[in-house]
């Protein structure tokens, strides 16, 4: 069950790193089997400089971005299994808003060259939320597992409790029987 969950995750994670890059871009990536590859790739192409501000024209206007500040989930209890999974789905919907926020950034950049060193630190900042959603979706899931690990347990030691029982429940039957037909 795990792992079915960490694959449905992983192709989540990566629709949405796809959703918000250009298709001259995303055409370089969208082969990579993993988000994790896929991000590692991201990385080499930034990192040679053939990540640039600029986008195709089949990317401007195709969406438009509610610029809603993130919510900080930093000092909030977790409660149960399914506050981890609304959070965990509330995460990925907020770094494809990001994402698309991001691409929406670089239009700007693209067509405002005067507001283009403000626009950069835009995108410096989006991508720093997006490292810490990331990094935030690391310790939910890690919670997750923690969660579903005791919840085994306890259902294990009720296990063991009720057969305990039905052994006695077994035995004072068997007693009882004895009894009545003395």
């Amino acid at each position: 069950m795990m792992e079915e969950e960490s694959k449905e995750y992983n192709v989540r994670v990566i629709k949405a790193i796809l959703s918000g890059l250009p298709d001259s871009i995303k055409a370089k990536v969208e082969k990579c089997s993993s988000a994790k590859d896929m991000w590692g790739k991201l990385q080499d192409i930034h990192s040679k400089g053939a990540l640039t501000m600029t986008s195709s024209k089949e990317d401007v206007g195709k969406k438009e971005v509610n610029l809603e500040p993130i919510k900080d989930y930093e000092n909030e209890k977790i409660e149960n299994e399914e506050d981890l999974k609304e959070k965990l789905v509330s995460s990925l919907e907020e770094i494809s808003s990001l994402k698309e926020e991001n691409k929406e950034l670089k239009k700007k950049a693209q067509y405002s060259g005067h507001n283009l060193d403000k626009t950069r630190k835009e995108i410096d900042i989006v991508k720093l939320q997006i490292q810490e959603r990331n990094e935030e979706l690391i310790k939910v899931k890690e919670e997750l597992h923690q969660n579903k690990k005791r919840h085994h347990e306890e259902v294990m030691s009720m296990t063991n409790q009720l057969d305990k029982v039905n052994k006695r429940g077994d035995t004072l039957l068997s007693h009882l029987n004895k009894v009545t037909r003395s």
